[in-house]
């Protein structure tokens, strides 16, 4: 059990002689003498002020008595951490290559550029769907990259996507024609096959 700290308490009484307003004025001092006993320490908090009055930061005073102290600016250190400024990073595409041994003109089937005709797809998300449609299906190809896909841009004379490699995740993500989670993989969807076989051409293309 923890010791019992002893302490004193000492009670007075005072005798006032006097008119009225003599009396009170010793109440009000019995009074403020009770209040400082029972009153808890008082916490100096000293604050560096500049030339011109103002504080050097931000403190929280609550009812701390302050004592001000002038200050040069040169006395002051600064002890916030130092911030590397940190430039953006600009993502550069990737550099595509052509796949030499791709044959999109194989023998007795459709030629590639002649699928496209056929097919005539309006913009970049629809030709690399085509694209993917006529490697898996048509020419069996494993292993479709994206090095494979800009080499069907190439054959069709398409201008490629500036970053071929996002244009394919963006397609998978927002169409879903194409399973990319494999980089080096990418399929035909059902969902693509489906695009592919019923919904090109599109309505309205002409034929020919």
């Amino acid at each position: 059990m923890a010791k019992k700290e002893k302490g004193r308490l000492r009670v007075f009484f005072a005798e006032f002689e006097g008119d009225d307003e003599t009396i009170q004025e010793g109440l009000r001092a019995i009074g403020s003498a009770v209040n400082k006993t029972f009153q808890p320490a008082t916490k100096v908090v000293k604050v560096l002020t500049n030339t011109n009055g103002n504080a050097a930061g931000d403190i929280d005073l609550d009812d701390e008595l302050l004592d001000v102290e002038p200050y040069d600016d040169d006395d002051v250190i600064d002890a916030t951490p130092s911030k590397k400024s940190k430039s953006p990073r600009t993502r550069k595409p990737p550099v595509m290559s052509i796949v030499k041994d791709l044959d999109l003109k194989p023998e007795g089937n459709t030629a590639f550029r002649e699928f496209i005709e056929e097919k005539q797809p309006k913009d970049q998300q629809a030709f690399i769907a085509c694209a993917v449609y006529y490697l898996d299906n048509v020419l069996g190809t494993e292993g479709i990259s994206p090095d494979h896909i800009f080499t069907c841009f190439k054959d069709a004379g398409r201008r490629t996507p500036a970053d071929l490699p996002q244009a394919i995740r963006n397609i998978a993500n927002r169409k879903g024609w194409v399973d990319s989670r494999k980089q080096n993989d990418i399929t035909i969807t059902n969902i693509g096959e489906n695009f592919v076989e019923h919904d090109l051409p599109p309505s309205g293309a002409a034929e020919g």
